[in-house]
C-alpha cells in the first residue's frame, strides 16, 4: 500500500511539473488547446499468456516473455503515436498474467520529436512479480530502463534491467541488457498489381533481439544469451467513421533463434525450438487524437517440437 501511494505521489509531482513546462501545444480555431496534442497521457495494457516449454526453464522463459512483451508494447505504441506532439510525458501501467507467473508494471515515458517526425526518448519501469507453481514460490522486484529511437520505418530500443528474486531466505540477483530493433517498409507501390491489396496496406518487416541475461546466486554466476530474428508480411486495413478510425492489422512471419548452445547455458541444456512461426492480429480504435483502445492476439509456434506461446492483450491510451 505504501509503495502504491509513493508511486502515485511521484507521478503527481512529475505530472504537475510537466504541465507547467514549455510544451508545444496544438491550438484549435479559437486558440484553446485541443485534446490529444498537449503531450500528456496515461496508458495501460494487460496481457494474458499461455506457454508450453521445458519444465526446468519455465520460469526463465516466462521472464523472457515478459521482457519481450514490454519491448513489443513499446514498439507498437511508437508505431501508432502522433509525432506531431513535440514533447511527450506518459504514465503507464501494465499487467502480465500466466498460470504460474504474474507481474504488475509501472512506467514513466519521456519523449521528444523533431521536425522530421523522428522521436527519441526514455522509459523507466518498476515491476513487481510473483511466481508460484507446486511448492515453488518466488517474489521478484525488477527495475529497468530503455532508450529508444523511432522513425517512420525504424524503431530501435536499447534496454537494461536489474531483477532480484527471493525464495524463502534465499535470493538471486539477475542483470539483463540488450537491443531490439524493428524495420518496416510499406509496399503500397505494389498494390496496383494485386487486386486484393485495393483495401489493404501491405508491408514487409524485419525484427531482431540480442540479449544477455546474467543469473547470479550465492554459488554461481552464468550468462544466458539469445539472438533471434523475425521476417514477415504485415497487412493493414483502416476504416474512418467521422472522428473514429478503426485499424485492423494482421502479420505473419518466420522466427529463428541463432544461439542454441547459449540461450540456456545456466541450465546446461540446448534450445531445441530454433524455427518458429509467428502470427499476430490486432484491432485499434482511435477517437480523434485523444483516445486509443486496442485488442490483440499473438502466437508463436515451434516448427521443431510442440512448444508454443500464446498471448492476448487489451489496452488503452488517453491523451490530454
Amino acid at each position: 500500500m505504501k509503495k502504491h501511494l509513493l508511486l502515485t505521489g511521484i507521478s503527481t509531482v512529475l505530472l504537475s511539473a510537466v504541465s507547467y513546462g514549455e510544451i508545444n501545444l496544438r491550438d484549435n480555431y479559437n486558440g484553446s488547446t485541443m485534446w490529444g496534442y498537449n503531450g500528456l497521457e496515461i496508458r495501460s495494457n494487460f496481457s494474458n499468456v499461455s506457454l508450453k516449454t521445458n519444465d526446468e526453464t519455465k520460469i526463465y522463459d516466462l521472464k523472457n516473455l515478459s521482457i519481450r512483451n514490454n519491448l513489443e508494447q513499446l514498439t507498437n505504441y511508437l508505431e501508432t503515436e502522433n509525432k506531431d506532439t513535440e514533447n511527450l510525458f506518459s504514465l503507464g501501467y501494465s499487467g502480465f498474467n500466466s498460470s504460474s507467473y504474474k507481474n504488475n508494471g509501472y512506467s514513466i515515458l519521456l519523449g521528444k520529436a523533431n521536425s522530421n517526425n523522428n522521436r527519441i526518448g526514455l522509459k523507466f519501469n518498476f515491476i513487481d512479480g510473483h511466481y508460484k507453481e507446486n511448492s515453488n514460490k518466488l517474489k521478484e522486484k525488477d527495475y529497468n530502463g530503455a532508450l529508444f529511437y523511432s522513425s517512420k520505418n525504424l524503431n530501435l530500443i536499447t534496454y537494461l534491467g536489474k531483477a532480484e528474486t527471493k525464495e524463502n531466505k534465499e535470493s538471486s540477483k539477475n542483470l539483463y541488457y540488450g537491443v531490439y530493433g524493428k524495420w518496416k517498409k510499406e509496399l503500397s507501390s505494389y498494390s496496383y498489381y494485386f487486386e486484393a491489396f485495393e483495401y489493404l496496406e501491405p508491408s514487409i518487416y524485419f525484427d531482431t533481439q540480442l540479449q544477455r541475461f546474467t543469473m547470479k546466486d550465492s554459488l554461481n554466476k552464468k550468462h544466458n544469451d539469445t539472438a533471434n530474428s523475425t521476417i514477415g508480411i504485415e497487412l493493414k486495413n483502416s476504416l474512418d467513421f467521422d472522428e473514429f478510425k478503426l485499424t485492423t492489422t494482421l502479420d505473419i512471419g518466420y522466427n529463428r533463434e541463432f544461439l542454441k548452445n547459449k540461450k540456456y547455458r545456466s541450465f546446461e541444456i540446448k534450445e531445441k525450438s530454433l524455427d518458429n512461426l509467428a502470427a499476430r492480429i490486432q484491432m485499434n480504435l482511435k477517437y480523434s487524437e485523444s483516445t486509443d483502445i486496442f485488442i490483440g492476439y499473438s502466437s508463436k509456434k515451434s516448427l521443431n517440437n510442440g512448444n508454443y506461446s500464446n498471448k492476448g492483450t487489451v489496452g488503452f491510451t488517453f491523451r490530454f
